[in-house]
């Protein structure tokens, strides 16, 4: 006979010979998802690029840099993605047109965040480093029922200008000859809310 006692307090007796056994099925939307609490992480991705590209466009439409598939655990979830871009030779700036968006694998964009994506250059001359930074959260009101969904960085001018925050994705010693290849990254936390 097994039991298993919490201080002075008997929690769980088990009869017979067999193994102790807590639970003979685990389901863990009922008896591990419930117990989580708001902002939990439920699924981890990480998604990386370190190829070098050159002649990215300036256009007057929303351009998607980068897109990556991610499938939910579940549509009750939210999304969080952070990441960090490099590139070379400021194009614009200030340019506060980059974005992180979330669409559905037909491409019908849910929300796209300009609030949460931002870039810097380094102002000593043109061709310096730019790092863009994303850090936005997508709630899941917004991503309704989706189960497998894109997470896009891009870049959009709200005026119809030509702009683009660098020239070059992912710099290496093509763009400086004392440098390596650089790369980007976006993590995706899904979380209970």
């Amino acid at each position: 006979m097994a039991t298993l006692s919490l201080g002075n307090q008997t929690i769980f007796t088990q009869s017979g010979s067999d193994a102790p056994v807590l639970y003979e099925t685990l389901d863990i939307s009922t008896n591990v998802y419930n117990s989580l609490s708001s902002g939990s992480v439920l699924k981890f991705s990480r998604y990386e690029n370190s190829s070098r590209q050159t002649s990215l466009p300036t256009t007057t439409n929303p351009y998607f840099l980068w897109d990556n598939t991610f499938v939910r655990s579940r549509t009750d979830s939210a999304i969080h993605v952070v990441g960090r871009l490099i590139g070379h030779n400021r194009y614009s700036y200030p340019f506060y047109g980059t974005f992180c968006e979330i669409s559905t694998l037909s491409n019908t964009t849910l929300k796209r965040d300009f609030v949460g994506s931002n870039y810097v250059p380094d102002a000593e001359a043109e061709a310096q480093v730019v790092i863009w930074f994303i850090d936005s959260y997508f709630n899941s009101s917004i991503l309704a029922s989706e189960e497998t969904i894109k997470i896009r960085a891009g870049w959009y001018s709200a005026n119809g200008g030509t702009n683009a925050p660098f020239e070059v994705w992912n710099p290496n010693s093509s763009d400086d000859d004392r440098g390596s290849q650089q790369g980007s990254f976006l993590n995706v936390y899904e979380m209970k809310e």
